[in-house]
């Protein structure tokens, strides 16, 4: 199926693509300086504990853990971080993110249009949610969208865990 451009970001199909991946990795990051503030001890070694973990599945965990001790004597503080955490494990389980990153486009230097391959083999690495015969700019406008959303509310959740911890924003 072709897509179809401009779209309500006015960008091609490859920017937007770009435009989720970096969108994506800044939640990924933010959740990242949510569990260095909680983790008490120099930032080298907080990060050097988080990125020990490879995958966001148990970085996630981590995080959800530590809230759980750190932000116990702030109820409100902590059901942000857990529903927050909550949140980003469904928009993995959703599949969009992998979608996205593991899909393999098909397109030329001639044209905007943006096609995903439909080899079988490649379809298994992208599991139930996938983007053959899907309009490829509003999957990619959508995801950006949500995620831009969940951006915001990672940085609202990173400020009041600082401010319930009395740190610094990282």
């Amino acid at each position: 199926m072709g897509m179809r451009t401009p779209n309500s970001y006015g960008e091609n199909p490859y920017e937007l693509i770009g435009r989720a991946l970096v969108t994506w990795n800044r939640i990924e990051a933010l959740w990242e300086l949510i569990v260095v503030v909680m983790l008490d001890c120099p930032r080298n070694q907080a990060d050097a504990i988080f990125l020990s973990l490879r995958n966001f599945g148990p970085q996630r965990s981590m995080g959800r853990e530590l809230a759980k001790l750190q932000l116990a004597s702030s109820p409100d503080t902590l059901d942000r971080v857990l529903k927050l955490e909550n949140r980003l494990g469904e928009e993995m389980a959703s599949g969009r993110r992998n979608a996205i990153v593991y899909s393999r486009y098909l397109g030329s230097n001639r044209s905007p249009n943006l096609y995903v391959d439909k080899d079988q083999n490649h379809k298994k690495i992208v599991s139930q949610r996938d983007l053959i015969e899907k309009d490829v700019v509003e999957e990619l406008t959508t995801s950006i969208g949500l995620w831009e959303i969940l951006e915001r509310d990672t940085w609202t959740t990173l400020a009041s865990v600082c401010h319930c911890l009395r740190k610094e924003m990282p």
